[in-house]
């Protein structure tokens, strides 16, 4: 079978016709492969992309959530400690309001003490003196 030619219309050279239609071929299926291929390309960065960006966000909430943790117990120990303070300066208030009371008590009983033994030297001065 003779070889099939093809005359370029420019030039008036002759191509071999297998030659030309497979070039041609080549030349579509490797712009073809080319586009699929920056196609999956893309495809894959942004699954990658997003993969990151999913585990970034877990991190960031694991670690928004520790802190927040970590707060809330600090805010409870702080508020106990409040409330411990509290409890101790009312405590001691009532030390130092019975500490008071007492002294105010023996003072009473001494100057009670001191008018009765007075009283009581002035009636055995009295009956001496009678």
């Amino acid at each position: 079978m003779p070889e099939q030619t093809i005359t370029c219309p420019y030039c008036n050279n002759n191509f071999p016709l297998d030659k030309a239609l497979s070039h041609q071929i080549r030349q579509q299926l490797d712009q073809e492969l080319r586009l699929e291929y920056n196609s999956r390309l893309a495809d894959e960065k942004q699954k990658i992309l997003e993969q990151i960006s999913k585990e970034i966000q877990e991190k960031n909430n694991m670690e928004i959530k520790a802190l927040r943790d970590e707060l809330e117990e600090k805010s409870r120990m702080l508020d106990e400690a409040r409330n411990n303070e509290l409890e101790f300066r009312k405590k001691q208030r009532e030390v130092e309001d019975k500490e008071k009371n007492l002294e105010l008590e023996i003072a009473r009983r001494i100057d009670e003490e001191r008018k009765r033994i007075v009283e009581k030297s002035s009636r055995k001065m009295r009956t001496s003196t009678n």
